[in-house]
């Protein structure tokens, strides 16, 4: 586990000299949220479908189109109200460029993370610090995930608590590079306390580069933002693919990920046996006998040109050995031929090595 004070002190600095001017962070129009409400809920859908039928309506593109193609149609308006609904949505509208990061922010105790579109909000000066010691993995995986302990202590903001009260108070996550300059976009999750611990699964999209960048929480409400709390991501040299399955998980575990391909043949792709005859390929592999490297991701890939069987798989998590006490969360993400889903898991503190989580998926996935 890493957490604030594993960044250095230059950058703190160069983002914190970054952060001088103060901005409304939630009255920007949110991807699937064109009323700024900070929610997406069935009137949002009823704008977009107005949008779609040339009515007039709060859209735009780049808030409304939440399917990317280009165009606001009723195939977007089923999107925001399934969203509304917290069913499956996809809601990953044009101008947003913190998708090239984050795909998805899951928070466990509540609903997921809102997308926004435009600037990133900026704390004004003598805004205060908020965020405790953010704690998750430092090392990430394209098309994998990161589960993140942020606490939070906002009863220094005036007027806070009345926020909280009235579901205004806010959880901003923004993405900066090493310089602390800011991408567009930012996810917002309501926060129902003044203060606590909230646990989010970040979802990063196969495309995700090689290069560091910094993960930024803060609390908002009412325009007021906070200090930034920063975790630095270091994505890891792991491959893709038309079939991925990749395995993060908190704290470090000897965690194993096996991957059962289909009958007849019914390979077991783990450490024992990393590459297939149908082209898949454990790539990554964690804390192998509990000599801890705290990268705490293990990914299983069908390149780019590879011909996975189709059928039922099996995914497997097996506690090998375990390390440290207490439990231990983590997170599959599947990518199947251009489809994105995850089921997050644990291994509670009795659990020793052998014990194991069983999951299954078909190739390729079900219309």
């Amino acid at each position: 586990m890493r957490h604030m004070n594993g960044i250095t002190a230059t950058l703190v600095a160069a983002l914190a000299a970054l952060l001088l001017s103060s901005t409304d962070a939630h009255a920007q129009a949110g991807c699937g949220d064109p009323d700024a409400d900070g929610f997406i809920t069935d009137v949002d859908g009823v704008n977009v479908l107005r949008a779609a039928a040339s009515l007039s309506s709060s859209c735009t593109l780049p808030t409304c189109d939440v399917n990317a193609d280009g165009v606001i149609n009723d195939i977007d308006g089923v999107n925001v109200l399934r969203a509304a609904a917290l069913l499956d949505a996809t809601i990953a509208c044009t101008g947003a460029p913190i998708n090239d990061f984050v795909s998805e922010v899951q928070n466990e105790d509540g609903p997921p993370g809102s997308l926004r579109v435009g600037a990133a909000p900026i704390p004004g000066q003598g805004a205060p610090d908020t965020i405790g010691d953010i704690e998750g993995n430092t090392t990430v995986v394209a098309g994998g995930s990161n589960t993140v302990d942020i606490p939070y202590d906002a009863s220094a903001q005036a007027g806070a608590a009345q926020a909280a009260q009235a579901g205004q108070l806010f959880l901003v996550i923004a993405i900066a590079d090493l310089e602390g300059v800011f991408v567009d976009g930012f996810y917002t999750i309501p926060l129902s306390a003044i203060a606590g611990v909230v646990r989010v699964t970040i979802v990063f999209p196969q495309s995700l580069g090689e290069g560091s960048f910094l993960l930024c929480p803060a609390t908002e409400f009412a325009g007021a933002l906070s200090q930034y709390g920063v975790l630095q991501q270091d994505p890891a040299d792991a491959g893709g693919g038309v079939l991925q399955v990749s395995l993060s998980f908190s704290p470090s575990q000897d965690l194993d990920l096996h991957v059962v391909e289909p009958a007849p043949n019914g390979e077991e792709i783990f450490f024992g046996h990393r590459t297939s005859a149908a082209g898949g390929m454990l790539d990554l592999d964690s804390n192998p006998g509990c000599s801890i490297d705290n990268i705490n991701n293990e990914n299983v890939t069908y390149p780019e040109g590879s011909n996975p069987i189709q059928g039922m798989y099996i995914v497997r998590v097996r506690m090998f050995a375990r390390c440290v006490a207490g439990t231990t969360p983590f997170t599959i993400v599947l990518n199947n031929a251009g489809l994105t889903s995850s089921i997050n898991g644990s291994f509670n503190a009795e659990e020793g090595g052998g014990a194991m989580r069983e999951f299954m998926f078909t190739h390729p996935p079900s219309a």
